[in-house]
């Protein structure tokens, strides 16, 4: 069975020689970034499941698809594990600004944290610590072995690609180029057999959370979106470029 982890927006990404550590930094209380709620969508099925509070949340009105997960402080887990592991990111190519259809899928247009802040080169260690221990900073997490890891989409105005500015402060942008930026990443993964089951481990007091099974025929797809999301509506104006940053820059030592 083939699984496609979407995964979108408030989120970093640790490889460490076998696993790719998907993090989601806790921003549910507004500051001068907008609020970010963490979810899980598994899209195998026509129906409405778990949405009442997720609506909410990000001001959601249309009726959705799927089985959804408000994340609360807790490490997602997927059994069986992918059948391979390994991956590292690869060094972006000096001079390059756009993509094109060479390198679009290319996982260097999420930037290495060292290119852009120096003080956040290295992950602090209480963020990838073993599951069900508490990780410092984070709503939600989780840990994959993959091995094919894309750039699936990218952040546009008016059907163009869009190059930020990264600043190592905010006083001073001028001083790093522009690049575009990956706006949705993509993981994809083979387990054995043709079923797969999803739980939780709360890192923080409260209730259990059903397992959720996918059942699948062999060689069949799945795709399920991973995101920590600001609520509808929420508008760029609403905060200055590079506060996504300022939140991944708290997790380095």
């Amino acid at each position: 069975m083939i699984i496609r982890f979407f995964l979108l927006d408030l989120m970093a990404f640790v490889p460490d020689g076998e696993y790719l550590w998907i993090l989601l930094p806790d921003a549910r209380v507004a500051t001068t970034l907008p609020e970010h709620h963490p979810v899980v969508v598994f899209g195998d099925t026509s129906k409405e499941i778990g949405w009442t509070d997720i609506k909410k949340k990000l001001k959601l009105k249309e009726d959705k698809f799927g089985e959804a997960w408000l994340l609360d402080s807790e490490d997602i887990i997927m059994d069986p594990e992918p059948l391979v592991g390994g991956y590292s990111i690869p060094t972006f190519p000096p001079g390059v600004t756009f993509p094109d259809g060479t390198n679009d899928k290319e996982f260097y247009w999420v930037p290495r944290m060292s290119d852009v802040h120096p003080g956040a080169a290295k992950i602090d260690g209480s963020c990838v610590v073993p599951i069900g221990t508490v990780p410092k900073k984070l709503v939600a997490r989780m840990r994959l072995k993959a091995s094919a890891i894309a750039t699936f989409a990218f952040s546009k105005i008016s059907e163009k690609i869009r190059p930020f500015r990264f600043c190592t402060s905010w006083n001073d942008c001028t001083s790093l180029p522009e690049r575009a930026l990956a706006d949705v990443v993509l993981v994809t993964v083979e387990v054995p057999g043709n079923s797969v089951t999803f739980s939780s481990v709360r890192y923080t007091p409260g209730p259990p959370r059903p397992p959720k099974e996918i059942k699948g025929e062999t060689g069949a797809t799945i795709d399920i979106l991973i995101a920590n999301l600001s609520p509808n509506g929420t508008k760029a104006k609403d905060y200055r470029i590079g506060e996504h940053f300022a939140r991944y820059y708290e997790l380095g030592n």
